[in-house]
């Protein structure tokens, strides 16, 4: 391996640490280790919009951003525009997929069609996927690296300049690959 490769690596790897350190953490303020440094957990769900169905594997390649989330959720009608503005940033770079843990498919509907939905939307009625991948609540983001390992979390609503951040990092990361 040459030196060069390896203070590459080195420099991504401090700058994810920075990041994750310093932007992303709970709601509360304390970070969020749940999940990370495991691969996803794999899930086939019924797509929102009548689409095709979602599942883990539609994740790899790329790195990924999972956002578990609900209509009665003020919270995570908040973050909306912020994921959805990020996933038309990083269009053909990052994948972004939503899971609604609503019940309702009818009020998951009603909001995509008011709020819009600029990446896939999938619902997760029973919460299986979202125990699944150690969800305590919504929202929680979760960003996977292009092999589909969790490489951070994030309890309540994302913000929308440390998800650059990190997403940077690992896009540059799967291009070095």
């Amino acid at each position: 391996m040459s030196l060069k490769i390896l203070l590459t690596g080195l420099g991504i790897a401090a700058s994810l640490l920075a990041v994750l350190g310093g932007g992303l953490v709970r709601g509360d303020g304390n970070p969020e280790p749940s999940g990370v440094g495991r691969p996803a957990p794999p899930f086939e769900l019924a797509s929102a919009t009548g689409a095709a169905k979602l599942t883990a594997s539609d994740l790899r390649g790329q790195p990924a951003v999972v956002n578990f989330w609900a209509t009665w959720c003020p919270s995570c009608r908040e973050e909306h525009a912020t994921l959805q503005a990020a996933a038309r940033e990083y269009q053909g770079r990052a994948r972004f997929v939503g899971i609604s843990t609503d019940d309702d498919a009818g009020a998951v509907k009603r909001f995509l069609d008011e709020h819009g939905a600029a990446y896939p939307m999938a619902l997760d009625r029973q919460s299986q996927t979202a125990s699944a991948f150690g969800a305590t609540g919504v929202p929680q983001t979760y960003l996977l690296d292009a092999s589909g390992t969790i490489v951070a979390t994030v309890q309540g609503p994302v913000d929308g300049k440390a998800l650059r951040e990190v997403l940077e990092v690992l896009v540059e990361q799967a291009a070095a690959r």
